[in-house]
C-alpha cells in the first residue's frame, strides 16, 4: 500500500495560527498547495519517522489552522458525515488522521541537522568529477570517494579529473529537512509580503499528513 505525505506550513501571528501555503487556480477553483510532498514511502518514509520523533502532539482538528482545518476536516470528514455515506463512521476518520498528522516545529527541524564545524553537508571528500556528474544526474545513488594518501600519489594531469565535494544523501533525511526547511522559509516570506505583516514576531510549524 502507498503512502502520501503532505506537508504545510503553519506560523503563529497574533495569538493565531494560519496556514500560509499558497492557493494555485485550476479548473476554476482554488487548490492549496503543500510546501512538500512526497509519493515514495522508500525516499521519504526516514524522514517521516524523523518528524515523529519530533512530534510535539497537535489536537486533531481544532488545533490546526482555520484553512487545514476546512481542508482535512471540513471538506473530508464532517462533508461525508453531512452526506449521508452508508456504513460510514466519522471516530474512526477522525483516529485514523490522528494517528497519520505530525506537528513539527521549525526550530526542531533546524537543530535536529548534524552539524560540523565549517560542513553543511552529511558527507564530503574528493571524488572523480565523472562520478559527481552521474550522482548529480541520478544516475547513481552512491559515490566513493578516493583517500587523501591515493590523491596525493595522482600527478598533476591525473588531479585534474578529480574534485572536492560535499553532498547529501538523497535516501536520508537531513537531504529532505534541508528541503522542507528551505521551501517552508520561502511559504512563509511570500505570506508576511503578500499580508504587510513585517517585523512581526512569529512561531512556525510543519503539520504533517502520512495518509
Amino acid at each position: 500500500m502507498s503512502t502520501t505525505y503532505l506537508l504545510y506550513t503553519e506560523i503563529k501571528l497574533d495569538g493565531e495560527w494560519v496556514c500560509v501555503c499558497p492557493y494555485v487556480k485550476y479548473n476554476g477553483k482554488e487548490h492549496l498547495v503543500t510546501t512538500y510532498e512526497s509519493g515514495s514511502r522508500s525516499y521519504f518514509g526516514a524522514t517521516y519517522d524523523k518528524m515523529r520523533e519530533l512530534d510535539v502532539g497537535i489536537k486533531f482538528p481544532e488545533g490546526l489552522s482555520q484553512v487545514l482545518k476546512e481542508k482535512f476536516y471540513d471538506n473530508v470528514i464532517a462533508k461525508k458525515q453531512d452526506d449521508g455515506y452508508e456504513e460510514y463512521d466519522p471516530e474512526n476518520t477522525l483516529d485514523y488522521y490522528r494517528h497519520v498528522i505530525v506537528c513539527v516545529p521549525l526550530h526542531a527541524l533546524q537543530s535536529a541537522l548534524p552539524s560540523a564545524p565549517g560542513l553543511k553537508y552529511q558527507y564530503h571528500g574528493i571524488f572523480h568529477k565523472n562520478d559527481v556528474y552521474r550522482y548529480e544526474s541520478g544516475d547513481t545513488e552512491y559515490i566513493e570517494p578516493i583517500s587523501h594518501k591515493e590523491y596525493a600519489a595522482l600527478d598533476e594531469k591525473e588531479k585534474e579529473a578529480y574534485v572536492y565535494y560535499e553532498y547529501d544523501d538523497n535516501m536520508e533525511w537531513p537531504y529532505y529537512v534541508k528541503r522542507i526547511i528551505q521551501l517552508a522559509q520561502n511559504d512563509i516570506m511570500r505570506y508576511i509580503d503578500a499580508t504587510a505583516k513585517w517585523g512581526k514576531e512569529y512561531e512556525a510549524r510543519i503539520i504533517a499528513f502520512a495518509l
